[in-house]
């Protein structure tokens, strides 16, 4: 059984052995749901997972991917990745585009640095 204690402070904190107890049924599964919130902001994960990796194939395919360094390939993937979310799921999570101008930024700081 999972229970959570109020001390004399009135601080909650979980405890098995205290004198004021509140029963609060099973600990959730963090996991599920973790995979129940995604499924609801990035859509299904086999349909992300399958739009995802057909962008990668074509950025795989183009002449010029194994002559990049791996931070370009690298940001690459991850913009495949949140742009598969996006397509699959919610274009207007912010978080998404957030990132990809992160990764986007991480390999033109690394190049400008370089060209200094």
């Amino acid at each position: 059984m999972r229970c959570v204690t109020v001390n004399a402070a009135g601080d909650i904190a979980d405890a098995y052995d205290n004198d004021l107890r509140f029963d609060l049924g099973p600990k959730p599964n963090a996991v599920e749901s973790t995979l129940v919130e995604r499924d609801k902001r990035y859509g299904g994960f086999i349909n992300n997972a399958s739009i995802a990796q057909r962008i990668k194939a074509v950025m795989h395919s183009a002449s010029n991917w194994y002559e990049m360094s791996y931070d370009k390939r690298e940001a690459l993937e991850m913009i495949a990745s949140k742009i598969g979310r996006m397509l699959s799921g919610d274009p207007e999570y912010v978080d998404n585009w957030h990132d990809i101008a992160g990764y986007a930024t991480l390999v033109e700081q690394r190049l400008t640095k370089e060209t200094k």
